[in-house]
């Protein structure tokens, strides 16, 4: 490509052939995300007419969204200092992080991996501007002895044969701007590689973390999508009753010279007579009934599926749809038993994204004050998450009155404002009308309980 050199180039090949290589499987994972996939093998006893339903099912998507929602975070704090000291909560507000973090984890459990890259803002723009990338359109090299990335693609737009067009490549302190496969710009910054993996299930093997929705989970699903098929494929002889008419002839059957009647007529008329055949050996027709199939195996099968899809998500069969008899859980104990696989998975989710996510917004802070250095306080930021084993607010909201029960002294600090969950603003109102109790309580044991005394100096 001009305008790069042969190290360039190679690092730019080599990142853009695996984006390419991925893209194929990881947009089959964001077509069963949005239930646009369906089962690619069904049974040839299958009915022609149920073959082009386009059937999908909800439980790829019920995987990653079950666990993003326990995976919540609230803020970000610095223990003995406050977020607006160094602009931080500009820059968190300006580029919308507390929104759009929620997408990039949506991202980040369907396709392993979400990018933060951090940039300077242009015209309009923050000073420091974050974005996310999925794995779709970006990629990076992982030193595995510095544990971060040496290099980093991201793709802009394609051509019209679909390949790689417009594109940035960062590299250690520079960053090269390429349109239509020519370099057009190259420009420096402070920082290292300005992008940060925010991964699940991340392993020495495979640093860029894996999916959840796995091989396994896919697979399952089409299984009970086939099911779920055979059951409708089977409905209408399960619902017609399966008759028998013994001694009737042909003619009995016709109305009028017209026409027999058809099987359908039959059973859905209310009073069907026959006309007796006096001179036949036997002058009377005989219905006799036989047992229907039942559609119990099919329910069987798919319970067992459900149950199969549970154990690799970790998420109840009660929130699947299936198995009914298990959605009521007796006692708060049993219901948290039941999630515990999911919100063990929710606590390793945001172990993992956390420091990625407390990087982008040190790298925001550089480049937004021009520093080359964090300042000692920065190095203490850390996120603040929402406590897995509570998915509403109304349920941290308990967990938290009870936790001051038990520890009274709690309730003097205004960081339990941010364990309840409540709303950024909602907090800094209610702090900054505390402080106004606080200064008129002041102000009374002054004046000696008269708020219109003068205080003599």
């Amino acid at each position: 490509m001009p305008g790069l050199s042969e190290a360039e180039s190679l690092i730019l090949n080599q990142l853009a052939d695996r984006i390419e290589a991925k893209r194929p499987r990881n947009e089959l994972r964001q077509r069963w995300m949005d239930g646009k996939r369906s089962a690619r093998i069904l049974s040839p006893m299958l009915p022609p007419y149920l073959r082009n339903t386009g059937a999908a099912l909800g439980w790829p998507a019920k995987a990653v969204e079950a666990l993003a929602r326990r995976t919540h975070l609230d803020a970000f704090a610095i223990p003995g200092s406050d977020l607006s000291a160094f602009g931080l909560d500009r820059i968190i507000d300006d580029n919308r992080y507390m929104e759009e973090v929620r997408e990039s984890h949506i991202d980040s459990l369907s396709m392993s991996v979400v990018f933060e890259v951090v940039t300077r803002g242009g015209e309009g723009e923050p000073d420091a501007l974050i974005t996310a990338k999925s794995a779709l359109d970006a990629t990076g090299g992982w030193n595995g002895r510095t544990r971060r990335l040496d290099s980093f693609l991201s793709v802009i737009g394609r051509a019209d044969d679909g390949k790689p067009a417009d594109m940035n490549l960062y590299l250690p302190g520079e960053t090269i701007i390429i349109e239509g496969r020519r370099v057009v710009d190259r420009s420096t910054h402070q920082l290292w590689v300005p992008a940060h993996p925010v991964a699940y299930k991340r392993r020495l093997t495979r640093p860029f973390g894996q999916s959840r929705i796995s091989r396994s989970v896919m697979w399952l699903t089409e299984a009970a999508i086939r099911a779920m098929l055979r059951m409708e494929g089977t409905a209408d002889f399960y619902s017609v009753p399966m008759l028998v008419l013994l001694g009737a002839t042909l003619e009995q059957m016709s109305q009028e010279g017209q026409a027999a009647v058809s099987t359908w007529q039959f059973l859905m008329d209310r009073i069907n007579g026959i006309p007796d055949d006096d001179g036949a050996e036997q002058p009377r027709a005989e219905v006799k009934q036989l047992s229907q199939a039942t559609q119990q195996p099919h329910m069987d099968q798919l319970d067992e599926i459900a149950a199969a899809f549970a154990g690799e998500t970790g998420i109840p069969v009660s929130s699947l749809g299936i198995g009914v008899k298990q959605a009521n859980p007796t006692s708060a104990d049993s219901y948290m038993a039941s999630r515990e696989d999911l919100i063990a998975e929710a606590e390793d989710a945001a172990d993992s994204w956390g420091p990625e996510h407390v990087r982008t917004l040190q790298d925001a802070w550089l480049l937004a004050s021009g520093e080359a250095v964090l300042p000692p306080e920065l190095r203490k930021l850390r996120p603040v998450w929402r406590d897995a084993r509570l998915s509403s607010r109304a349920a941290a909201a308990d967990a938290t009155a009870k936790l001051v029960g038990a520890f009274p002294w709690m309730a003097d600090s205004d960081a339990i404002l941010d364990a309840v969950g409540l709303d950024p603003m909602l907090v800094e109102r209610l702090r900054a009308d505390k402080a106004k109790s606080a200064a008129r309580a002041s102000l009374l044991a002054l004046t000696g309980g008269a708020p219109n005394a003068t205080v003599q100096g």
